[in-house]
């Protein structure tokens, strides 16, 4: 899977898809490889293969993520306002979703917007997403090496000359898969919308996985 990643984030889109194919063949139930193959498949153009692939999604993982899929490959192929309208249903029924993966469905609403020429819209969308990560920077700053929150002090300092390790990136919040911030050090940076990394992966910088609308 993290090569499929690499190879995908790199355009080397059939070796990417000739990996998806051997994680599927093992375990076909597999979600990240299914989506990750969908934004593969709608990159190439192949609008009906992504389309099937976010539809086996559906008994995988959480809608706001499958229901994601479907939109961002209706969109590219004439149905843009549509798409848009019903994503936002989607998550103004899953306010509780987990963070990543609101903030990934915010970005993907927002260009969605632009697109469409619905200014005003998308930047209410990108407001969003940033606050929404400056509310987990705010939350990650709270933590201390050790794992425990509300305190300022820290167990572990670098050695002198030696760069300050970075924070872990906002844990996962539920669900089969969260999104990655595409900079572990979070505030001020751009968010990781799309890149999705398994929620097995604890601590520490998880590597982008999957991928939004554009492929990477």
């Amino acid at each position: 899977m993290v090569r499929a990643t690499l190879r995908q984030r790199a355009h080397q889109f059939d070796a990417a898809l000739a990996d998806l194919a051997a994680v599927l063949k093992a375990n076909p139930r597999n979600a990240q490889a299914r989506l990750t193959r969908a934004t593969i498949l709608q990159v190439q153009g192949a609008y009906e293969g992504a389309r099937e692939e976010c539809r086996a999604l559906q008994d995988l993982t959480l809608e706001l993520v499958w229901a994601a899929c479907l939109a961002s490959v209706n969109a590219a192929t004439g149905k843009l306002r549509e798409s848009y309208w019903q994503l936002r249903a989607v998550l103004g029924r899953h306010a509780n979703a987990p963070p990543g993966v609101k903030n990934w469905v915010l970005t993907s609403l927002a260009e969605m917007a632009v697109r469409a020429g619905m200014t005003q819209e998308a930047e209410g969308h990108f407001r969003a997403a940033l606050a929404l990560v400056a509310a987990l920077c705010a939350g990650i700053a709270g933590i201390t090496l050790n794992g425990t929150a509300g305190s300022s002090r820290t167990t572990a300092r670098p050695l002198r000359g030696q760069p300050p390790a970075r924070r872990p990136c906002a844990p996962a919040g539920g669900g089969p898969f969260h999104i990655a911030l595409a900079d572990c050090s979070c505030c001020g940076t751009k968010t990781g919308a799309g890149k999705l990394a398994d929620t097995e992966r604890t601590g520490g910088c998880p590597h982008p996985a999957g991928g939004g609308p554009r492929g990477g």
